[in-house]
């Protein structure tokens, strides 16, 4: 080819080059452009690991949201950022979302958070775990034995049940206040014999502590789970946002459940202290199943009728009007195949 063809056709090359480079910025530009700006809280733990893998694994991005994401240690913070307006989802255990409907806040579940839609494995993040020579083998072993959990809250309602269905007093058991971070320590120290606690704290004392030991996972005594709340101006204001959302939690779940040793990983970078071996290990015990079944709901309805037994709510709650799963159905439609490791629900 003589030179001067060379030339032009170079030129050509060069400037068609330029042309598809501008095109493709503009395109990048424009997809920025396209993204909904969106606000998240959650939990700095393992049960809020497909929050964090949404964010890294860019699966809000490629559903078109601009999501940024903070963790809180309460579920009392969750609150606050959500009825503030700080947040627009989050994640939030079924006492704290009853609660948040029997105050009248305008909060609606949109999709689990963490859970088991089947109701078979509600329970198995929460563990019972002893040390060495406590003489702790059985639940039931626990009587005269000195137990450390959070008085207030899973932990305790979680001991009960399992004491409960052994008719074994929880009287006769000495409970200790110690924050799940610390049982550890108070094992080790043998301040406590046994300790009740949530995952990644038992997968870790069983790792950490020597000779230390399981006792008791899960097992269907009740039902440990987390609804996925916004607000109910968020929907009206900007229903497309909730269903970009909820179709990128559907994905984020799956990749957790298929990916546990990278999700693992990941969780490491938002929790401190967790070690990504026992997350890997740990995060198998926790379900993230996204859908609200009717064995969902009816958890949540047992639930806030214990609650009201218990006097922690003055009256029945009609739940089913705080929850829209519309959203659910419309990303069920689209990307059902996030689904096909579960068993099926109603």
């Amino acid at each position: 080819m003589p030179k001067a063809a060379a030339s032009v056709a170079a030129s050509i090359g060069l400037m068609i080059a330029l042309s598809l480079g501008g095109v493709a910025a503009q395109d990048k530009d424009q997809s920025r452009r396209d993204l909904i700006k969106a606000t998240a809280f959650a939990s700095t733990s393992l049960a809020s690991t497909p929050w964090m893998v949404g964010v890294e694994q860019g699966i809000f991005i490629k559903h078109g949201l601009n999501l940024t994401l903070k963790t809180v240690d309460t579920g009392g913070q969750l609150t606050q950022g959500l009825t503030s307006g700080d947040a627009d989802f989050i994640p939030l255990a079924f006492s704290l979302t009853l609660s948040a409907i029997n105050q009248k806040l305008p909060v609606v579940v949109v999709a689990v958070a963490m859970g088991d839609s089947t109701g078979k494995r509600s329970d198995d993040p929460l563990t019972i775990t002893a040390r060495k020579d406590s003489g702790v083998r059985a639940p039931s072993d626990l009587v005269g034995k000195k137990v450390g959990l959070v008085l207030a809250g899973t932990t305790r309602e979680y001991l009960d049940a399992v004491l409960a269905a052994r008719n074994v007093n929880p009287k006769n058991v000495t409970l200790v206040q110690v924050p799940p971070g610390g049982t550890a320590t108070a094992l080790q120290t043998e301040r406590i014999d046994a300790a009740v606690t949530w995952e990644p704290y038992g997968t870790m004392i069983i790792n950490s502590v020597p000779g230390a030991y399981l006792v008791q996972r899960g097992g269907r005594f009740i039902t440990y789970s987390s609804a996925l709340l916004t607000r109910s101006d968020v929907i009206q204001k900007n229903p497309e946002k909730v269903r970009r959302f909820v179709a990128a939690w559907l994905e984020a779940t799956h990749w957790t459940r298929q990916h546990p040793k990278e999700a693992g990983e990941i969780a490491t970078r938002w929790v401190p202290g967790l070690d990504a071996g026992v997350a890997a290990a740990a995060i198998k015990h926790v379900p993230n199943d996204p859908r609200i079944s009717g064995v969902w709901i009816k958890a949540l309805k047992d639930y806030s009728a214990q609650m009201e037994k218990r006097g922690a709510l003055p009256g029945p709650l009609d739940v089913e009007k705080h929850i829209d799963a519309r959203f659910l159905r419309q990303a069920l439609q689209s990307g059902s195949r996030n689904l096909v490791d579960l068993e099926q629900v109603d």
